[in-house]
């Protein structure tokens, strides 16, 4: 079972994940 803190900056890191992927994209 995932407790939700990790659950929520594990969101944080795909999030920082994906804006790294745009700037690299753009």
């Amino acid at each position: 079972m995932v407790s939700q803190s990790e659950n929520r900056d594990n969101l944080i890191l795909k999030q920082v994940f994906l804006m790294l992927l745009g700037g690299v994209m753009d």
